[in-house]
């Protein structure tokens, strides 16, 4: 079998996701190990899924497995060491969003992948699914006109880990959950953002015990972007009435909405 040998980098929640697509859904990836420092989530982990191969640490399994490419999905302060010690063993990458801390690892990270000839790709899985591609069809083939408002929204449930409640270590939701709207709204406008201004709040931190200082828990931001289009990214996590994601744009001759009230999966264009 000509299968892609995969290690995959992280046993908690997105790394069983991953797992579960990697064992289930994707005939061409064989899954073969599994990276974790924290003992029983690796167990519990690599158990569920059948994984024999288990290591503390990258270095390790990259000594001790034969695998082609990792899947990333440890914490964000970790990518850049990852990514740039994957790249030097010759293994292909995918990592999860956001990137990295910092444009400086992210820089270093695209270096690694293209001085050691190995592919690096962002888990933006939106650019992949089928809705959103429908959506950027239809805005390629000028039904709506040129995208003037572009709107976009993720609000997540559940009250992030504790490495991702701290600045230093994750740069909070913005990059966390709203990682996804910053992307798709590059993609959809067909431009880089110029001006970027946003506002944040803590509404519900007490109640859930964070004392983590700068922790915010609500997120608005205005963009202009380079193409001229203005948009607009709110986030809210813990968002307690669930998952939420929803892009509306409006162009010079029509009106796009992707994700249908709080339900993802509905592309509908009036014009």
């Amino acid at each position: 079998t000509n299968a892609t040998r995969v290690c995959l980098v992280g046993a908690g929640r997105a790394g069983q996701v991953h797992a579960e697509s990697l064992v289930h859904h994707v005939p061409e990836g064989r899954l073969v190990a599994l990276v974790d420092q924290n003992p029983a989530a690796l167990e519990k982990t690599a158990d569920r899924f059948g994984i024999d191969l288990r290591f503390n640490s990258l270095q390790e399994a990259i000594d001790g497995a034969p695998f082609d490419a990792v899947v990333i999905t440890a914490p964000t302060f970790t990518h850049r060491e990852l990514v740039t010690a994957a790249a030097a063993a010759g293994k292909h990458i995918l990592c999860e969003k956001p990137m990295a801390l910092t444009i400086d690892e992210c820089d270093a990270m695209i270096t690694a992948a293209e001085r050691n000839s190995v592919i690096l790709q962002i888990g933006f899985m939106r650019r992949f699914d089928p809705d959103f591609q429908a959506a950027w069809a239809r805005i390629e083939a000028g039904e709506i006109g040129q995208p003037m408002l572009l709107k976009s929204l993720t609000h997540g449930p559940g009250l992030p880990p504790a490495w991702a409640r701290d600045l230093r270590t994750s740069n909070g939701m913005l990059a966390e959950v709203n990682s996804h709207d910053w992307d798709t709204m590059r993609w959809l406008a067909s431009s880089d953002p110029q001006r970027v201004y946003a506002e944040v709040a803590n509404f519900k931190g007490e109640r859930h015990g964070v004392d983590t200082p700068h922790f915010y828990d609500t997120a608005l931001v205005s963009l202009r972007f380079e193409s001229g289009a203005l948009g607009a990214i709110s986030g809210v996590c813990p968002c307690e009435y669930g998952y939420d994601a929803r892009v509306e744009i409006v162009g010079e001759k029509g009106l796009l909405q992707i994700g249908d009230d709080v339900a993802m999966g509905q592309h509908r264009a009036l014009g």
